[in-house]
């Protein structure tokens, strides 16, 4: 019989896929799509980012510290889609900055417990996320929110393939580099933004920790293996890749059509959600408690969808394709699903086990 902790973790996955969901639909109808919910389209960004990518980073971290009572954390961050549904901003922001600051306590108890430099990113990324849910309260407009919830997601994948690095013979020269880089992209948010020299510094320090991730992770070196090793390695570099286009994008890309969708996609999409696919089948399994790491070659497919529809949508955003735009966003929740599908399905076929050792 499942213990309570575990049905609080199982439920927190459930409605964090079903989030996922929710925010695909909203995604889709900002596009152009005549679907319902048409009235919520203005959470799509809140949604993605704190419903369902806070949530997963939230139960990634209480199931890493092994405390059940702490899955509280992420059943309440969650439930803020309730609020979504109603039309709630302010009920939906307090719960998300209830969380997002509750991730930051989190953040900080293991920077004093195990004094490693990756976990002050974690923290102070964190603390992103709540200064952004916090402006939006603020100004009652996600636009101000969305550089802050990018430093989040930024600095919490950058920590953890810091950490990666943390047994290399990497010079401490060259590390600073990317804790530096790091406290530039902080201080961006904090100068005047919008087409000013804030978007600029944030931009410069983006494509920085793009190549610092090219040069120095040493998962490239896995492109030439077989397998899982070589999934990883492909998401990840293609994800570097689509990091250093959308520094490239948001911060010299202001006078093309289109140019705060194909920012804000090239980054969320292209970064965010192939560091989610790369890490999927390595993460997923040690949050739900299992010991195997499903894998088959047929998860290539959503990659490949993924970045095919990416660039259609950056095209078609460039080159003004009309309805093309559609389509193309139509295609990039489409590679979600289909991801998220051949996870469930290799987790119930118990692929053979599989390992990065």
């Amino acid at each position: 019989m499942l213990k309570i902790h575990q049905w609080a973790r199982a439920l927190s996955i459930i409605s964090a896929a079903f989030a996922l969901f929710v925010g695909l639909v909203l995604g889709l109808i900002r596009t152009g799509w005549s679907l319902s919910l048409f009235e919520l389209t203005g959470f799509h960004s809140l949604v993605m980012t704190s419903c369902f990518l806070g949530t997963l980073i939230l139960i990634e971290r209480v199931a890493a510290l092994n405390r059940p009572i702490l899955y509280i954390i992420p059943s309440a961050n969650i439930f803020s889609l309730f609020f979504v549904f109603q039309s709630n901003l302010e009920a939906v922001l307090l719960v998300v900055l209830f969380c997002s600051l509750a991730l930051t306590g989190i953040n900080i108890y293991l920077m004093k417990t195990h004094r490693n430099g990756h976990y002050w990113m974690m923290a102070i990324g964190s603390a992103c996320w709540a200064g952004g849910t916090a402006m939006t309260w603020v100004a009652s407009n996600f636009l101000v929110a969305i550089p802050f919830w990018m430093v989040f997601l930024l600095l919490t994948i950058v920590s953890e393939r810091v950490d990666m690095t943390q047994f290399l013979p990497i010079a401490i020269a060259h590390k600073a580099i990317v804790y530096l880089l790091s406290f530039f992209a902080v201080v961006a948010l904090f100068l005047p933004f919008h087409h000013s020299v804030g978007s600029t510094l944030l931009s410069l320090s983006i494509g920085g920790i793009a190549l610092w991730l090219l040069r120095f992770d040493p998962v490239v070196l896995n492109l030439k293996k077989t397998g899982l090793k070589k999934y990883v390695a492909v998401g990840l570099v293609v994800g570097y890749v689509w990091l250093l286009l959308a520094a490239v994008f948001m911060g010299w890309g202001a006078e093309l059509p289109g140019a705060l969708d194909i920012g804000v996609h090239t980054f969320f999409i292209g970064f965010v959600m192939m560091m989610v696919f790369a890490h999927g089948p390595i993460v997923f399994p040690s949050i739900i408690g299992r010991q195997s790491k499903p894998f088959h070659k047929m998860l290539y497919l959503p990659y490949i969808l993924i970045n095919v529809s990416l660039l259609w949508r950056v095209l078609s955003n460039v080159l003004v394709w009309g309805y093309s735009k559609q389509w193309a966003s139509m295609f990039n929740s489409l590679s979600i699903l289909v991801f998220a599908i051949l996870m469930l399905f290799l987790f119930l076929r118990k692929a053979p086990h599989q390992t990065l050792e």
